[in-house]
């Protein structure tokens, strides 16, 4: 289907719902399956990793094949494909009213490649990020490491860990979904950044013109009701007046607004209890002397209600069905009196328009909207209450309401709401009942922590009609495809970060003991990963760089040399140390892609890339695994790649000549004798001429050394240079050491 461009454009709330509810809801399941702790669980495990292997598979094909028709660029006349990611991300990630699919897919990929991080993608990243900002001596990997394993030590008791074939195929999906959408972005830096006649992105399956700048603002508005979603989820005022503050609410608030931020707020993180809970209450009345917010006010609570409870389309609808979806979309709460103003507001909607009315086909209750509604009400009280008997695990079988029971109870309503000859039909309560029991009435989670019911695909069906007529535009301002990617690298960096920490096993490193030395507890599937990262690491890295986000490129690389291992443990012992760089290729992967992303783009890697850079290699240096030719015999692990300018002759006169100068430093430096002109210290290695030891004085003093960290070298800006010690020394007469 997702092949066919006329499809994506008519099925587009359908195609929400499946890669939200299906994709997503996969690999959340694969996350959290129970351990095998007898022989049925075990069996059931191995046939969910059967059908989530085929489901894996057509992602894959999705996520890395897909886009060849899909977008049209026109840019200078010429004709770009854009990968499906950022099809998914236009439409879906950045609606006011749709969930984050393209976000959502990659959360979901890094989480089951072991990655840590939240539905916004920022906890791995922000630990990384603070460690660095607050590291300090007594800060060490070992003691985050610790912290992460106590806060996960529950989930790992609870759940089994991702099956290695799975999730190698859950890596190789990320690591092609990411290839697939910065394929050819090197040519950005070639091109203008705007053209003459400006750049347009049009899909044509849905026949919209995107502008990316549009886009960023509506992202930008997507992630204020995020934030407010937590906030109500939390204390419904605080996120109310969020949203209000930060222009998302008109001033002053109005029922219809905060009615649409509760219709439509569950894909941005809104609980349905909350949602409940705010329906449900009754509001505080006018006190003189006290100011009350406008949205805790009893008759703003009842407008939103009636809003709310309209906004659902109950027209061509049974009673029951518009029930199902009503209750879908959020969770009754507790207390009678809200559940009774909750049924009440429902039942004066769907009452007077579904098939029951007398302006449906069923024509079951009174032509009066009044009693018509309390019909309803009474009708959807009675089923409520028959969907928690039937399904009530703590009621005995023998205490279940029985049929005869309901439609006893339902049969007469009394003359104050049944005309006379008008009891509802035997036949059509019979229908309700058996519907009950075979499907009883639920009210879960969206998403991928969720299900998609029947009651949800009908609301999807239903919304999707006006779908057409209501198509969120961006606007008809130009944009190029640099900025819809630089989009998604915004919301993508963060989980893909953390699923190369998980790949490389930084949150959950173990060793132990073997003969003297120490070994990884990592699998047969460990050497498999460690290359999936380093690609991913590679891929990402390099993307960033070529699109010219430089923060999103130092903050990637200051993180990953954190996972080295060699930045910030200065407190365990050498031996120790070493050990646990040796015998880990993980960090030594970390080290490999560090050393040549710096190689690579050393002039936007920053000052604290550097930093991170040069204090890898001195720890390498402190652990001696910094060997050279001849020295110990021990191979280096980073050595010099640029062949040596000096003879060996000439190389070994100088060694000779640096160690008597040293040793005549030592013997006859008077300290005492009359101040002499500072000199470069190693322009002197490169002149015969002869110096007077107090010459080095002042590059020697500015050296400092604590236990072999922190040195510091201060350049005398006051002394010659090299080539002036040089021209010195050849105007004298004195002979220079050759350099062939």
């Amino acid at each position: 289907l997702w092949s066919l461009p006329r499809l994506r454009g008519r099925l587009r709330a359908q195609f929400e719902s499946i890669f939200s509810g299906f994709y997503q809801r996969a690999l959340s399941l694969l996350r959290r399956r129970p351990l095998p702790e007898d022989g049925l669980v075990f069996q059931a495990n191995l046939i969910f990793d059967s059908e989530v292997e085929i489901i894996l598979e057509s992602l894959v094909d999705i996520l890395c094949l897909h886009g060849l028709d899909t977008y049209q660029i026109q840019q200078n006349k010429s004709t770009q494909s854009l990968s499906a990611l950022e099809e998914l991300f236009a439409i879906y990630d950045c609606s006011m009213t749709e969930s984050d699919v393209a976000s959502g897919l990659l959360v979901e990929l890094s989480r089951c490649c072991g990655g840590t991080v939240d539905e916004e993608g920022e906890s791995i990243a922000q630990s990384f990020i603070s460690r660095r900002s607050s590291s300090t001596v007594a800060d060490t990997p070992g003691s985050s490491v610790d912290m992460k394993r106590g806060i996960s030590a529950s989930l790992v008791a609870r759940y089994r860990p991702v099956p290695d074939h799975l999730k190698e195929l859950c890596s190789e999906a990320l690591l092609g979904s990411i290839r697939r959408l910065f394929r050819g972005v090197e040519s950005f830096s070639q091109q203008p950044a705007e053209s003459k006649d400006g750049n347009t992105i049009a899909l044509k399956s849905s026949r919209i013109t995107i502008s990316t700048c549009s886009m960023r603002n509506a992202k930008n508005r997507k992630r204020h009701l995020h934030h407010a979603a937590k906030l109500f989820n939390e204390k419904a005022s605080k996120g109310l007046l969020y949203l209000l503050d930060n222009g998302i609410f008109p001033n002053p608030v109005d029922p219809q607004s905060v009615s649409s931020f509760l219709r439509n707020g569950l894909v941005v993180g809104l609980d349905k209890a909350a949602v409940g809970q705010y329906l449900g209450e009754v509001g505080k009345s006018e006190t003189p002397g006290k100011v009350i917010p406008v949205w805790e006010r009893d008759w703003f609570h009842k407008a939103v209600l009636l809003e709310y409870c309209s906004s659902f389309g109950f027209r061509g609808q049974t009673l029951l069905d518009g029930l199902r979806t009503f209750l879908a979309a959020f969770r009754l709460p507790g207390e009678a009196q809200m559940i009774d103003r909750i049924l009440q507001a429902f039942a004066d909607s769907c009452g007077r328009v579904c098939e029951e009315s007398m302006k449906g086909s069923l024509k079951l209750f009174s032509p009066d909207e009044k009693r018509a509604s309390d019909a309803a009400y009474l009708l959807s009280f009675s089923i409520i209450m028959l969907n928690t008997d039937l399904h009530n695990e703590n009621i005995r079988a023998d205490r279940k309401m029985k049929l005869d029971d309901f439609i006893r109870n339902n049969s007469n309503y009394g003359k104050d709401i049944n005309d006379e000859g008008k009891d509802l039909p035997r036949d059509y309560l019979e229908g309700i009942y058996k519907s009950i029991k075979e499907e009883q009435i639920r009210t879960l989670g969206e998403g991928a922590d969720g299900s998609m019911t029947v009651e949800r695909w009908k609301d999807v069906m239903r919304s999707a009609k006006s779908t057409e007529s209501h198509q969120q535009i961006f606007g008809k301002d130009v944009a190029d495809a640099k900025n819809l990617k630089e989009l998604l690298l915004e919301s993508a960096w963060q989980p893909i970060l953390s699923a190369i920490s998980g790949l490389w096993g930084v949150a959950s490193e173990e060793f132990y003991e073997l003969d003297g030395g120490m070994q990884n507890l990592d699998g047969t599937y460990g050497v498999q990963s460690v290359r999936i990262g380093i690609d991913l690491a590679h891929e990402i890295l390099s993307s960033s760089s070529n699109l010219g986000r430089s923060d999103i490129f130092q903050d990637l690389f200051n993180s990953i040399c954190y996972m080295s291992g060699l930045l910030g443990d200065y407190n365990a012992d050498i031996d120790q140390r070493a050990n646990r760089f040796i015998y880990s290729i993980e960090r030594q992967s970390a080290l490999t892609v560090a050393i040549n992303i710096a190689e690579e783009s050393g002039d936007i890697i920053g000052l604290d890339g550097w930093k991170c850079v040069w204090g890898m290699i001195f720890e390498l240096r402190d652990l001696q695994l910094l060997s050279t030719k001849g020295g110990i015999g021990r191979r280096s692990i980073i050595s010099e790649s640029d062949p040596d300018l000096l003879t060996i002759d000439a190389r070994n006169d100088f060694y000779l000549k640096m160690v008597r100068d040293m040793q005549g430093l030592n013997e006859s430096y008077d300290a005492e004798g009359p101040p002499r002109k500072a000199t470069s210290f190693f322009g002197s290695f490169f002149s015969s001429s002869a110096r007077d030891p107090g010459d080095y004085t002042d590059s020697l003093t500015n050296i400092r050394s604590i236990n072999g960290k922190d040195d510091q070298l201060v350049w005398d800006y006051l002394s010659s240079s090299e080539d002036e010690d040089e021209k010195e020394s050849i105007g004298d007469g004195h002979d220079a050491v050759p350099f062939f």
